[in-house]
């Protein structure tokens, strides 16, 4: 069909025209209209209506002719919408981008473009792009995540035997290795992805042909629309299909769970650059300066993060208490979910990048990281207590033994070698001390190295262990790319 400007809709016309006998007021736009955050679907509103189209060719509901003319038209849009020329042609009607849309189509499309709409509604079209934007999302996100978890796999190779001190309550614990902490916030990431991989299913479903509640009268195919979408199933209920927005929260609680995992990487990344540590530094390209101290250098990124993790858990909870307390089918807060999305998405999407880029220039000081152990021979002393059990002492009586000890030469101000010798020598638990600090004068790096060696449990922190994590992470995100 032949495209005019009479054709096109009159200023101040909207969807739902003739049913109200006024303008709408200009008030009421600026609170209720959703076009300045729900222009990022509009090339998902083409995808949703090309396949609609398409169904409704097939259907015999619409001619080839008018089909035709619909797709060329929406073609063009396609077209201004990578160019730009569509977001800058908005008009003051134009309440959200499916209204856009559709007006814009009549512009090219004349009568041809009216009959897009048949069989639809803007809450099921709405719903049916708003999947295909977190679909893409999703992808997107797991692709990332899979590139950061690989380059702590190679971070922790390239680090595998550094000695660490373990913390627990930000005290030191236990020795380990520094490759074992790394490889601690992959094993986070890839739950992650797996959390991804399994919101991606519960999101690709067809809900088009839901309508406004209760589905149509027309013969409608959405087992064709499926099809086009790459969905990989047809929702079972409509009015579940236009009301649910599970698919949103669950996609926001993956992206406040992935920022919040990058907070704690953060949080580790500021404490271990920190000049009391000095454990870590941070590429310069990665750093900033301060405006007044000329010795400076800051970990922005690990410590924004922190602030996108607050961010990401205030958009779960936004959409969290929009959707908990609606009626059955659509009602117009839920419009509120995709303020909180793409916001949580932009927000996930550049911590990941960014947060990988600090990661793979970071460079660890090997020095720094064993000095801190060498001085802190007590976070050998569960391996005292474990050894006395290899000696028929049951656990509870031979940790009570190791810390009254220790607090015997803590008392006595004992440190460093005075200390280990001190435990060398106690009635009680010399033969075991001795054993896994080895003689006197013996390096006590060494006996660090023992220890590690020596929790070869699964998913413990000897090298076997960490070396064979590193593999099995790798070769699964090499085989799934």
């Amino acid at each position: 069909m032949n495209s005019s400007t009479s054709d096109a809709p009159k200023p101040g016309s909207t969807l739902y025209d003739g049913r109200l006998s006024v303008e709408t007021s200009k008030i009421f736009s600026a609170y209720v209209d959703s076009i300045d955050f729900d222009i990022v679907l509009a090339p998902y509103d083409v995808l949703v209506s090309r396949a609609h189209v398409k169904m409704l060719l097939s259907t015999k509901i619409v001619d080839e002719a008018t089909c035709t003319a619909i797709l060329d038209g929406l073609d063009t849009i396609d077209r201004e919408i990578s160019s730009g020329e569509f977001q800058a042609s908005l008009v003051p009607t134009d309440e959200d981008v499916h209204t856009a849309i559709e007006r814009r189509l009549t512009e090219i499309a004349g009568d041809a473009g009216r009959a897009l709409h048949t069989g639809r509604s803007r809450n099921d079209l709405a719903q049916m792009s708003g999947r295909l934007y977190t679909r893409d999302a999703v992808t997107r996100l797991t692709t990332h995540v899979e590139h950061l978890v690989l380059s702590l796999c190679n971070l922790a190779s390239k680090n595998i035997d550094i000695l660490f001190p373990g913390k627990t309550h930000l005290q030191h614990a236990q020795p380990i290795l520094l490759s074992h902490w790394i490889m601690s916030h992959a094993s986070r990431l890839m739950n992650d992805r797996e959390r991804l991989m399994q919101a991606y299913e519960r999101i690709n479903i067809c809900v088009l042909g839901s309508g406004a509640l209760a589905g149509s009268t027309l013969p409608l195919d959405s087992e064709f629309v499926s099809r086009e979408l790459g969905c990989t199933k047809v929702v079972d209920n409509s009015i579940f299909g236009v009301s649910t927005r599970d698919y949103i929260t669950e996609a926001l609680f993956v992206c406040a769970q992935i920022v919040t995992n990058l907070s704690c990487l953060g949080e580790d990344i500021v404490w271990m650059t920190s000049t009391e540590c000095g454990y870590a530094t941070l590429d310069d390209q990665f750093s900033s300066g301060s405006s007044m101290m000329p010795q400076k250098k800051n970990p922005d990124i690990a410590e924004l993060v922190r602030g996108k993790a607050g961010l990401s858990i205030g958009a779960l909870t936004a959409a969290l208490a929009a959707t908990k307390s609606q009626t059955f089918g659509f009602n117009h807060d839920l419009q509120v979910d995709k303020e909180a999305l793409f916001g949580a998405v932009k927000d996930c999407e550049l911590s990941i990048v960014a947060m990988d880029a600090m990661m793979e220039t970071t460079v660890f000081n090997k020095e720094a990281c064993e000095n801190s152990l060498a001085n802190q021979p007590l976070t050998l002393a569960t391996d005292i207590a474990e050894m006395m059990v290899t000696q028929g002492v049951p656990f509870r009586i031979a940790y009570k033994a190791v810390a009254t000890c220790i607090r015997s030469a803590i008392d006595a101000g004992l440190h460093k070698e005075e200390l280990s010798q001190y435990l060398r020598d106690d009635e009680q638990i010399g033969s075991a001390a001795t054993e896994v600090l080895g003689a006197t004068g013996s390096d006590i790096l060494d006996a660090m190295r023992r220890s590690i060696e020596r929790r070869a449990t699964p998913a413990g922190t000897s090298s076997t262990n960490v070396a064979a994590q590193i593999a099995q992470v790798t070769e699964s995100l090499n085989l799934s790319s």
